[in-house]
């Protein structure tokens, strides 16, 4: 009977510690991810994207939002003698191909950018302070605060996981 008890007893604890370890593991959310890249965006407000040529844009009033299928990602950049450009990309996360690092930036500039990619002009933007109409696009520029160790790729991988979350939810029983 001692045998038997002990067993049980054993095999409860491991049953506790499974759960306990695949709770560990859930994912995140389609909306916590999206909080999550709206922190990382605040963290670039105020701050400097400053080009090899040595431009310099600061960034301000960045968000990133949820609208039906499709992520809103909106920025305003001030450079020049106060020149300001509002920039909104519509998109869904769903037809996100790759993510690329793009090049330029002096040495030490606290924002860069990532180029989110589509396989075609999927994506729409509207730009610059001169046109509140979206256009057709096949690319998205997301900026972040480059001066966090491994933000970047902490960024991607979020971005990745709502591209995954979007297509689960557009195919949920595709491959």
């Amino acid at each position: 009977m001692r045998m038997k008890s002990r067993l049980l007893i054993v095999a409860a604890i491991i049953a506790v510690l499974v759960v306990s370890a695949s709770a560990q593991k859930e994912m995140l959310t389609k909306e916590e991810t999206v909080n999550y890249l709206n922190k990382k965006l605040q963290e670039i407000d105020g701050r400097n994207l400053i080009t090899k040529g040595g431009q310099t844009r600061k960034y301000s009033s960045l968000s990133l939002r949820i609208i039906g299928d499709n992520l809103e990602l909106k920025h305003t950049e001030t450079y020049g003698t106060a020149t300001v450009d509002y920039t909104t990309y519509v998109f869904n996360p769903a037809h996100i191909s790759s993510i690329v690092i793009l090049g330029g930036y002096q040495d030490g500039s606290p924002v860069r950018r990532l180029r989110i990619m589509f396989p075609s002009k999927t994506a729409r933007r509207a730009c610059c302070g001169y046109t509140t109409s979206l256009s057709d696009t096949d690319k998205v520029d997301f900026p972040y605060f480059a001066n966090l160790a491994d933000n970047r790729s902490r960024i991607e991988k979020a971005l990745l996981h709502l591209r995954d979350l979007a297509k689960a939810e557009e195919e949920p029983f595709g491959n």
